[in-house]
């Protein structure tokens, strides 16, 4: 394992200490998106209609979860 790997679990497990797992599995959920939009802008790459629909999802579920947590907490 790298070291970048081994801080990324370390970062994790912090996280779920501090906002709770459901959050941190929201947030992971991300990466794949931003790897997406790093390729992108960094090399050029083309995003085709299907990743693009992925990610309008994933941000919506992202959105919708973190609006229904806030709701619950008022």
């Amino acid at each position: 394992m790298g070291l970048t790997t081994i801080a990324s679990y370390a970062a994790s497990n912090a996280a779920v200490g501090k906002i709770g797992p459901s959050l941190v599995a929201v947030t992971g959920s991300f990466a794949p998106m931003v790897n997406a939009l790093l390729g992108l802008v960094f090399l050029g790459e083309v995003l085709d209609t299907r990743p693009s629909i992925g990610i309008v999802f994933v941000s919506i579920g992202a959105i919708a979860l973190s609006l229904g947590r806030y709701r619950d907490r008022q």
